[in-house]
């Protein structure tokens, strides 16, 4: 409906029982008169005009998820406008909305417009330089959004620094090429989720303040899964013996990576998951320290060949193995060491060679498994 310019009704503009509204394709769409949408509760906008998100918001107050796309239009001003009528707002969803450059003036501003907020994604805004205008990050804010629990920034390349809120339990963070900082006033503490993927400027120190502005407490202490992928400035990896919670762990494409605290890894008693590979300064060959639950894990194309790790004494918990060869192997006596009997599926990546372990026999191509 890319001609449709003005949202006239019959029946005095009321729509009583109407639950959900989507309006895609209408960038001419400028003048809509409607008088209240009482039941109102999910709202997806797709390229339109600022002005008709402003009146619908302004005439249905129940709303409770809001996804909008490509709103021209929609500056700092404007939007800080409508925010005002977000009080019932539970789920908020924006992308390519390339006007914006922060969401709330403050933290304090933020907390009193969207006080239920319980998930924030924000994706492919091409001028977000953070998330608040005065970013607060350095003083324990306890009211600071504080139902947000899920929070997730994708695809924003000017974005610089993200602070987050105490309560958050989800934070990913995505291809946010020019991030430096990631901070959590108090440590993260109840946080379970976390994901980076290509933040290449995202800088160590940065990362390492979280300890010293929480008063040397643990940080993140009960985080479950974490997933870290082409940190390109990150070196080292230590203090894994306090994620007591993990359960998944992932590291991979980090090429700057040199350390890694693997002597740590039998204190990860809940450790399940653990993928380390495509990490070619990464110095480890693990010396037999596995987490004793291990299920599954995917390791290889480290600094040190394979075929030089020596023995390992994997736990008889592991069942799926991945091992990613090099160059440094060219027959399968070389990674017999590295084959438990427990295991019931097994792959090998990059190399050619025959396998026998127990009663399976697994062949392997160059290109394929």
């Amino acid at each position: 409906m890319g001609g449709w310019e003005k949202w006239l009704t019959n029946s005095g503009g009321v729509f009583p029982l109407l639950q959900e509204l989507h309006i895609e394709n209408c960038p001419n769409l400028v003048e809509v008169k409607l008088e209240v949408l009482p039941s109102l509760n999910v709202l997806n906008i797709n390229t339109c005009d600022s002005g008709v998100l402003r009146r619908l918001v302004e005439v249905a107050s129940a709303i409770t998820k809001l996804e909008i796309r490509e709103i021209s239009g929609l500056n700092d001003v404007v939007w800080r406008g409508i925010t005002v009528y977000l009080g019932a707002i539970e789920e908020l969803s924006i992308f390519h909305c390339n006007e914006i450059r922060y969401l709330w003036e403050s933290e304090a501003v933020a907390s009193k417009v969207l006080v239920k907020l319980i998930k924030l994604k924000v994706g492919r805004c091409d001028n977000l330089v953070s998330l608040g205008e005065k970013e607060e990050g350095d003083n324990c804010r306890s009211n600071f959004l504080r139902y947000l629990k899920t929070l997730e920034v994708c695809d924003c390349s000017k974005m610089e620094c993200c602070s987050c809120p105490d309560n958050i339990e989800m934070l990913r963070v995505a291809s946010c090429t020019s991030l430096t900082s990631i901070f959590f006033p108090t440590g993260g503490q109840k946080l379970k989720s976390l994901e980076i993927i290509f933040c290449e400027k995202l800088l160590e120190k940065e990362w390492r303040r979280q300890k010293t502005n929480s008063n040397n407490t643990i940080i993140m202490p009960i985080l479950e899964d974490a997933y870290i992928s082409d940190w390109t400035v990150h070196k080292s990896i230590i203090e894994l013996k306090y994620l007591v919670h993990l359960t998944s762990l992932t590291i991979t494409w980090c090429e700057s990576l040199e350390s890694f605290s693997g002597n740590e890894l039998p204190n990860l008693t809940l450790l399940t998951h653990l993928q380390i590979h495509n990490c070619s300064n990464l110095d480890a060959s693990f010396c037999g320290n596995w987490p004793l639950n291990l299920r599954f894990s995917v390791v290889g194309k480290l600094k040190k060949s394979i075929s030089e790790w020596g023995q390992q004494n994997f736990p008889t918990s592991l069942v799926k193995l991945w091992l990613y060869g090099d160059d440094g192997v060219s027959s399968s006596s070389q990674i017999s060491h590295l084959l438990p009997s427990s295991l019931t599926s097994l792959g090998i990546r990059k190399l050619v060679a025959e396998v026998s372990c127990g009663a399976v026999l697994v062949k392997c191509n160059l290109e394929r498994l």
